[in-house]
Order: C-alpha cells, then sequence, then structure tokens
C-alpha cells in the first residue's frame, strides 16, 4: 500500500488517514509530504488515540492532526462501536465481531463535512473502517467530484452489487488495482476467487492513471543461483497494461536459491532490482515499483 502512496503523494500534498490505528500509515504519509502538507488521522476507537498519538510523537510526526471520530455516511449520530480487546485493535468497528468485546459511542462525520470543514484538498485518502468502506464513500460524493483523490481502501466481496465499493469507484471514473497483484480488478476479479475475504485496493482517476510514470512494456528478468553459486537467468516476462508491473514465476525446486529479480525496460535498460531472497515465490507474486 505504501508503494501507491508514494507514486501519488508528494511534498506539501494534504493526506487522509481514516482508520488510522496505531499510525503507520500516517507517519508514512507525514514522511512524504513533509512540514509544507498536511496529514489528518482519523480513529474511531478510544483506546487507541493516545496509542496513536504516542507513535506519531516518536516518529516525528506530532504535528499529523488527530481526529476521534466514526467516518460514515451521515454527521453527528452518536452510534455504537465495538473495541477489539487484542494489541492490534485492528477489527475495531461497527460492528461485533466477537461477543464480550467492549461497546461505546462514538460520534460521526462525513468526509464531505470534515473536508469542507477544515478546507481541505486531499491528494490520497486511506480507508480501513470494517466493512463500512462503502457508507464512507456515500458520504465523500462532493470530495471525489471536487478533488478525485486516490483513494486506498479495505475491500470485501458483497452479494449485494449496489452496495459494493469498487463498482461505487468505477461509476464514478476511477481504476481499481489489487495492491498485491497489481492488477487491475473488478468485482468480478473477486467473486470468482470464491471466498470471504479482505483486501486492500487502490483507486486511481483515471485521468491520473493514464498520467502515472508506470512502465507500459517491460521486460523482466529473473536471475537465479545454481548449486555453484552463478547466477543464471530462467525466465524472461513480458507485461502489459497501466498500473505496477508484476511477474508471476514458478520456480521448481529450492526458492532460497533465486538471487534477484532484475528488471529492465522495453529497450533493454536495467531499472530496478527485487533483492533475494525470495522466500515465497512459489505461492505470490513478485512486484517492483517502477518509474
Amino acid at each position: 500500500m505504501q508503494y501507491f502512496i508514494a507514486d501519488f503523494l508528494k511534498e506539501g500534498d494534504t493526506a487522509l488517514d481514516v482508520g488510522a490505528n496505531f499510525g503507520r500509515i500516517a507517519v508514512a504519509m507525514r514522511r512524504i509530504v513533509g512540514p509544507s502538507g498536511q496529514v489528518h488521522a482519523i480513529e474511531a476507537n478510544p483506546d487507541l488515540i493516545p496509542k496513536l498519538r504516542a507513535d506519531l510523537d516518536a516518529n516525528d510526526s506530532s504535528d499529523v492532526r488527530v481526529v476521534h471520530r466514526a467516518i460514515f455516511n451521515v454527521s453527528g449520530a452518536q452510534v455504537d462501536f465495538y473495541c477489539d480487546e487484542r494489541p492490534s485493535a485492528v477489527a475495531s468497528g461497527l460492528y461485533r465481531v466477537k461477543e464480550g468485546w467492549p461497546k461505546t459511542t462514538v460520534e460521526t462525520i462525513t468526509l464531505d463535512d470534515y473536508v469542507a470543514a477544515n478546507r481541505l484538498a486531499p491528494t490520497v485518502v486511506k480507508l480501513d473502517v470494517e466493512d463500512v468502506e462503502f457508507e464512507a464513500l456515500q458520504g465523500s460524493e462532493e470530495l471525489i467530484r471536487r478533488y478525485h483523490p486516490v483513494i486506498l481502501f479495505e475491500y470485501g466481496w458483497r452479494p449485494d452489487a449496489e452496495r459494493d465499493v469498487i463498482e461505487f469507484l468505477r461509476a464514478r471514473g476511477y481504476q481499481c488495482f489489487d495492491v498485491n497483484f497489481y492488477k487491475e480488478v473488478d468485482r468480478e476479479f473477486y467473486r470468482k476467487l470464491g471466498s470471504r475475504m479482505f483486501v486492500n485496493v487502490a483507486a486511481i482517476p483515471e485521468s491520473a492513471a493514464k498520467e502515472s510514470g508506470y512502465v507500459a512494456l517491460t521486460l523482466v528478468v529473473l536471475s537465479r543461483q545454481d548449486p555453484s553459486g552463478k547466477a543464471t537467468r530462467t525466465k524472461n516476462v513480458q507485461v502489459r497494461g497501466p498500473g505496477r508491473f508484476v511477474a508471476h514465476v514458478e520456480v521448481a525446486g529450492d526458492p532460497e536459491g533465486i538471487a534477484a529479480l532484475w528488471v529492465k525496460d522495453s529497450d533493454g535498460v536495467g531499472s530496478g532490482m527485487y533483492k533475494a531472497p525470495i522466500k515465497h515465490l512459489q505461492h505470490h507474486s513478485c512486484s517492483y515499483p517502477c518509474f
């Protein structure tokens, strides 16, 4: 996810971290935008607010604005909020995942109202609000229409297509990319996977996706060490289309033997390297950002 943030956020920009948790993404955003930019970390879990502030302070990000609100499709409502008691508190939200979790009440605000009240023009919005991303975006229509921010969100496939976040954003001029596969996706892509899971998706305005510095045609070379230690090329992969490129490579034998993933453009000029060891290449895609 941080690769996508770094692609579209620059010094002096404004970013929103909605569902900030301990502030990992907010810190990354702050390092990019610098003192001339703004980062707003919005978190609904009251137990996390002091921890969020402490982490921001510890990472030279004390100027990040911390806001205790629940982002929703209406402002000013008092809603039940369930606090995940595990140390990570990652499942805290408006829906109770486990019996016995403590319940509190949190005031809601829409992103449209928050942005207007603070006179913001966000470039990037990260949205991780535990299965109420659709409702949060319902309250972001004006933000989307006026500023067209890149939106990174947690996605879970729903049977009800009318409440699908990907289709909601695609209907408003966005292209959606799976952050793990670096592949453009739609609702059908996840339906075919056949399981109820949560993944990270980046929604990029069509104009920004077309104008980005992504390589459209890339040569990817996998280097591997044989028993003698000599590096040998094993496969070339041609990758086309917008977004980051990804090499899907199946390797027989011990994946610990992989030395590196070398990246070259269509003219054969080297542009980067994904360093070894790539421990899970047999089961996962390897990706490399290229500018």
